[in-house]
């Protein structure tokens, strides 16, 4: 199945009933998915994100092996790096794994082949292929024997989609700078997060399986990643949309402690989650509820025996036990997402948060200006404005809707895209950078404000996703199109690697405009782009009132 198709069933799943507001550049999700599988002007990047299109393989590869704790790879010498692709951290999650913790891989004998990219993990369009827990290493050539920071990225989309092998997320730009880069692939969609009651009875959690491969992921780079060249007591774990939602709740993560020493958040955060998944994100009870729901509807009951009846279905049976939810607006997500169990995430983040019970690391965090502008339509209405907030903000709705009308100088979409950009995207990482700060940890803030040239004729400003191939510094034809996107580029490449090798943005290569730190007392964010320059936090009104709300409801809410 084209990779087009899979976008098109992914939005349906995200829009739930509501699939015609699923539509940017005012097109149906048939349309948007078919425009681009073709070229219609859509940036390069964002055309192989809907292809599916994976990382560069070059003709010039040679072989090269290495010895890890379990046995022999061959991976590929190119270019003055070495890349070691697919390699196993994880025993396939199929049949009596399924809806289980990840397995580590035993040792082995021979060598394994790490020259090409292992599949995807169970997702529309995969096939029956339920085999997909890899990751991939790019590494300076001359690391052996060093001490080199690590970067591990947690790919983004909507935990329904993706894979860490996508081009997009090519390492070789950012490994030339002297760190060791690693991406990851972690079960998504049903597989990925299902909950029921018979495995929380059995392993004491349930629904975070993609949770917690992504920690037997930092497991293993704890365990390998020296031989690599990289140092495991200096690893910083970032995400983008969906992977910031996962890293931020490792943040928080009691299980997680200790494997990595700073994080990036980029458009995601667990505080986020009643808006991004107002009616399967964070409540544990109420997600195997809506799972129980699924499974009786497959005639499967939430018992041990109902279990080895889920573990003995076909993958396209397993994708099809989707929550029976339904006028979600996007882009807000219909499909299952990560839960608080009170073991990978806790109960009350937020309360634990302010009791400084998390991770202390390091933050560099931020934002796109125009997160949501690639998923809400033209036109919307004050009917569809009342829904967001009641999908949102529950009982609280008509506080948000009070203190934030609909007005001449604030239509309806505007007031939307407030909404959706600082609920569903931006608000939630905040809660992560207040106790950070307040624990006196280093944390930056940004907002990406650079305009990709080859969107500056739309009208979506800087979208979702779009300072990805700033990060990763690829695509550098539709880069260099532009001096000025060039210099941004540059920068970000540059802010980001000294931030993995020192915590601080500012340290390293010597950046035009000093990154002042984000703290309690002095709530301020680096613009990039436009002028890139210090600025007070965008929307910081709207973003602490919904904080407030949400902070609200969890401590109203019985677990």
């Amino acid at each position: 199945m084209r990779f087009s198709s899979l976008l098109t069933r992914a939005l349906k799943v995200v829009a739930g009933d509501s699939l015609e507001m699923a539509s940017p550049y005012g097109l149906t999700p048939e349309a948007l998915a078919a425009g681009l599988s073709l070229d219609m002007g859509f940036p390069k990047w964002l055309r192989q994100l809907a292809s599916g299109q994976p990382g560069i393989i070059r003709p010039d590869e040679t072989p090269v092996e290495i010895d890890t704790p379990a046995g022999r790879l061959r991976g590929v010498r190119c270019e003055g790096l070495r890349i070691f692709r697919g390699i196993r951290y994880a025993l396939p999650p199929g049949g009596e794994r399924r809806f289980a913790p990840p397995e580590p891989v035993p040792p082995w004998t021979g060598v394994q082949d790490a020259t090409t990219f292992g599949p995807v993990v169970s997702q529309p369009g995969s096939g029956e292929v339920e085999d997909g827990l890899f990751l991939n290493v790019w590494t300076p050539d001359e690391a052996a024997g060093k001490k080199l920071p690590v970067f591990v990225f947690v790919h983004g989309g909507a935990f329904l989609f993706g894979s860490g092998s996508l081009q997009l997320y090519e390492g070789s730009a950012l490994a030339r700078t002297g760190i060791v880069v690693v991406t990851v692939n972690y079960r998504l969609h049903t597989p990925g997060f299902l909950p029921t009651r018979t495995t929380y009875e059995q392993y004491g959690t349930t629904g975070n399986w993609g949770l917690l491969d992504v920690i037997a992921a930092l497991e293993w780079v704890r365990d390998n990643i020296a031989v690599f060249g990289g140092d495991p007591d200096l690893v910083t774990l970032g995400g983008q949309s969906a992977g910031a939602f996962a890293v931020s709740a490792l943040i928080s993560s009691p299980r997680a402690a200790g494997l990595f020493q700073q994080a990036i958040l980029q458009s995601g955060g667990l505080g986020s989650l009643p808006a991004a998944a107002p009616l399967t994100g964070e409540h544990l009870a109420r997600n195997i509820l809506l799972a129980q729901q699924a499974m009786a509807a497959a005639g499967i009951e939430d018992t041990p025996a109902g279990l080895d009846a889920l573990r003995a279905l076909s993958v396209e049976e397993v994708l099809s036990l989707l929550p029976p939810v339904s006028g979600i607006l996007p882009p807000q997500a219909a499909n299952y997402w990560p839960v608080a169990d009170g073991s990978v995430i806790p109960f009350r983040f937020r309360q634990a948060l302010r009791q400084g019970r998390l991770n202390r690391v390091p933050l560099l965090f931020g934002s796109t200006t125009d997160e949501v502008s690639f998923f809400l339509p033209p036109e919307m209405t004050e009917t569809q404005y009342r829904h967001l907030a009641r999908l949102t903000f529950g009982a609280r709705a008509d506080a948000v809707m009070t203190r934030y009308p609909v007005s001449r100088g604030d239509n309806a979409r505007s007031r939307c895209c407030d909404l959706a950009n600082a609920a569903g995207l931006r608000a939630g990482m905040f809660p992560f950078a207040d106790a950070l700060a307040a624990a006196g940890l280093s944390v930056y803030a940004y907002r990406f404000d650079a305009v990709d040239p080859m969107l500056r004729h739309s009208s979506v400003g800087v979208p979702h996703a779009s300072d990805i191939k700033y990060v990763f510094h690829g695509f550098t034809d539709e880069l260099r199109a532009s001096p000025e996107a060039l210099a941004d580029a540059l920068f970000v490449r540059d802010a980001w690697t000294n931030f993995v090798k020192t915590g601080d943005p500012n340290r390293g290569t010597k950046l035009p405009v000093r990154w002042e730190p984000y703290t309690t007392g002095d709530h301020r964010e680096l613009k990039i782009g436009r002028g890139t320059r210090m600025e007070p936090i965008f929307q910081d009104d709207i973003l602490r009132f919904v904080n407030d709300r949400f902070a609200e409801a969890e401590d109203d809410d019985e677990v």
